[in-house]
């Protein structure tokens, strides 16, 4: 399998063409059996991997509160974010983040067995922190070729993310 990651903020999911733009060069290179995004599917405007793919080969990994709940991480979660917005840095909660991160690969893991899908390209869109740590998971995954791609390129200065703090 090879798993395209793409690191954006979350607006560009719907909002802008910088994930569309992105997407669509992917679909010119190779059709991806199935588009995995850190969002939540019940919203008014799709996503532009909804948009691009049929329904079945989209798959929302959003772990939702319920589940935070149960795997004691909602707590970190609220300070994280707190941490956010007081000091406008991104925050990283390594033991949190990575139960989340974990979750998402199972969950694509469960959508290809579902669909019988044993090659080919998975896309995942997700928030820019997660990029490297998801890519470095998947590769241990076994997933055996892992492609990052930051959206848009210059993201981290349109978005002040030249700082992460890192617990």
């Amino acid at each position: 399998m090879h798993y395209i990651i793409i690191g954006t903020a979350h607006k560009y999911q719907r909002y802008c063409d910088y994930v569309k733009s992105e997407l669509e060069a992917i679909f010119r290179e190779c059709t991806p059996v199935l588009i995995a995004e850190e969002t939540k599917s019940d919203t008014d405007k799709p996503t532009y991997g909804q948009q691009i793919i049929t329904p079945d080969r989209w798959l929302s990994i959003i772990m939702d509160k319920e589940r935070e709940k149960d795997a004691r991480i909602s707590e970190a979660l609220d300070k994280e974010f707190e941490y956010i917005e007081q000091h406008n840095i991104v925050a990283y909660d390594r033991r949190a983040q990575t139960i989340r991160e974990e979750y998402w690969l199972n969950q694509i893991e469960e959508k290809c067995r579902e669909l019988k899908i044993t090659d080919g390209t998975v896309v995942i869109t997700c928030g820019l922190k997660h990029l490297y740590f998801l890519a470095d998971k998947a590769l241990k995954r076994g997933v055996t070729r892992v492609t990052t791609l930051e959206c848009p390129s210059d993201i981290r200065q349109m978005e002040n993310l030249n700082c992460m703090h890192l617990w």
